[in-house]
């Protein structure tokens, strides 16, 4: 659906069957892709992606967590630069 050049056209007939579809998750998700169309319109559009920063932090709130209330912030930056 993404790939192809109509995604656009492919999208919004989806997002209307799943607003007409009993399930009130995916009608829900539906209305939610509507109500913000212009994030997913960039989502799709921009090749970015910040996907390497989220890891990084993910890997630094494990770490945190691991260490809390064992040692002090000198350690737990030791370990986070050393994890790098």
């Amino acid at each position: 659906m993404i790939n192809g050049n109509t995604y656009d056209k492919d999208i919004r007939k989806w997002i209307e069957k799943a607003k007409a579809t009993r399930n009130m998750a995916l009608t829900n998700f539906a209305y939610g892709i509507e109500k913000d169309w212009e994030a997913v319109q960039a989502a799709i559009d921009i090749p970015f992606s910040n996907g390497l920063l989220e890891g990084t932090v993910n890997k630094i709130k494990a770490l945190k967590r691991q260490m809390y209330n064992r040692a002090g912030s000198k350690l737990l930056r030791a370990k986070i630069l050393y994890s790098q």
